[in-house]
């Protein structure tokens, strides 16, 4: 199950491609057009899905959480809400802190390879936990 950052609003793109140049952070990014015949109401919504967080996962969290302030900064009216969507859950973005984002984003980063025993070693411990 990825997470998806749903951006909403005439600023998401620009937002999305700022999303993808965190470091340690790598999102795949599509775009939603509204209605071609309406205009007026065009409202451009993109979904950037994390491909891969390498690193601290709570370091990505702060940073995603520092970009969505800054985006406020830059674009308070270009960007309407950011919502995090993971599998049939939706979070907005700006209610959560760096913690529970760091919860949610957790799945997605990369697992290092699990430690190969040392052959050197018993693979097993004595019942008290330690070793002779």
């Amino acid at each position: 199950m990825q997470t998806h950052l749903l951006m909403e609003g005439s600023g998401a793109r620009e937002a999305a491609e700022a999303l993808g140049e965190l470091p340690g952070l790598t999102v795949d990014i599509t775009e939603r057009h509204a209605d071609e015949s309406r205009k007026d109401l065009v409202v451009l919504s993109v979904v950037a899905t994390v491909v891969t967080i390498v690193g601290s996962v709570f370091t990505v969290a702060d940073q995603i959480i520092r970009w969505r302030r800054e985006q406020k900064e830059k674009r308070p009216v270009t960007i309407e809400r950011v919502i995090i969507v993971r599998g049939d859950q939706r979070f907005l973005l700006d209610g959560l802190d760096t913690a529970e984002l760091t919860d949610l984003l957790a799945p997605d980063a990369e697992q290092p390879d699990a430690a190969k025993p040392d052959p050197d070693q018993d693979s097993e411990c004595p019942a008290d936990g330690f070793r002779d």
